[in-house]
Formats: C-alpha cells, sequence, structure tokens
C-alpha cells in the first residue's frame, strides 16, 4: 500500500481521498475527531477465527445475550447522558421564563416595555425562543428519536 503507516494496523487516507460528509461538528470535536488515519485488520482479526469458537446452541445464545446487554448499556447511557443536557437546557428556560415574566411585569429594577399587548403570543410569553442545532450532539439527537419516533425530530 502507498499509504503512510501509524502502525502496522492503522494507514492515513490519501490526501486526495474524499472526506465523509460530517455535520454539527463543535470546534472540540474537530479537534479530537479522527477522519485521517484508517484501521487495517491484520492476522487473527479478519478471518473471523472467534466465530468459529462458539461450540453449542447455549453459548450461542450466551453470546447474544451478552450483545443485546451491551446494546441497552449504550442506549441508557446515551439516555442519561441526553436527560442530563435536556435538564441543563430546561434549567435555562426556565430562568429566561422567569426573568421575562419580571420584566415585562416590572417586577425588577429594569422594567421592559412590550409592544406587544398583553396576552400576545403562545401562552401570554412576549418573546419566543428556539434551540440552536448545535446544542444537541448526534448521540443526543438519536436517543430522542429513539424514544420518541417520528415525533422526536
Amino acid at each position: 500500500s502507498r499509504c503512510r503507516r501509524c502502525s502496522p494496523s492503522y494507514r492515513a487516507l490519501p490526501r486526495d481521498y474524499p472526506s465523509p460528509p460530517c455535520s454539527e461538528r463543535s470546534v472540540e470535536e474537530v479537534k479530537v475527531l479522527n477522519d485521517v488515519w484508517v484501521s487495517l485488520p491484520m492476522g487473527s482479526e479478519d478471518n473471523n477465527t472467534f466465530r468459529h469458537m462458539r461450540k453449542n446452541q447455549y453459548e450461542e445464545t450466551l453470546f447474544r445475550c451478552e450483545d443485546m446487554r451491551f446494546e441497552i448499556d449504550m442506549c441508557i447511557d446515551s439516555n442519561a447522558s441526553t436527560l442530563q443536557r435536556l435538564t441543563k437546557i430546561n434549567d435555562e428556560l426556565q430562568f429566561l421564563s422567569e426573568n421575562e415574566l419580571m420584566l415585562t411585569k416590572g417586577g425588577g429594577s429594569m422594567v421592559k416595555k412590550s409592544i406587544c399587548p398583553e396576552g400576545a403570543g403562545l401562552g401570554g410569553k412576549v418573546y419566543q425562543y428556539t434551540l440552536d442545532g448545535r446544542v444537541l450532539g448526534v448521540i443526543h439527537k438519536h436517543a430522542i428519536k429513539r424514544i420518541y419516533g417520528e415525533d422526536g425530530k
């Protein structure tokens, strides 16, 4: 192979190789995610000798159960991470909502005059907030979609 080597099992992609499309990466993700090096299986990794070690139906069932438990653990972890992120967003929305009430009703030292009549907007809200698409990562969006289906978009 004409590609650069990092180790016996890693090669650098050619410079003219088209990079895969990636969207919504944060600055930190761009710094740490790998788009250059690829793993190249060597030796026993590519001939599936591990699969031939399964001797009977009980071992086959055991392997399937372990795989399913791993998948469930991954779902639980991604859901917990998503819940943590959404909790922070909810706290921020609650803070903004309380400040909006104080500003529009004159409860604070800074009184903001509302140009909208009282009760305008959804639920009497003067401001409408939108969520920046970069706040939730791909894992969080997939967790929401997994729970809510098509309604989670």
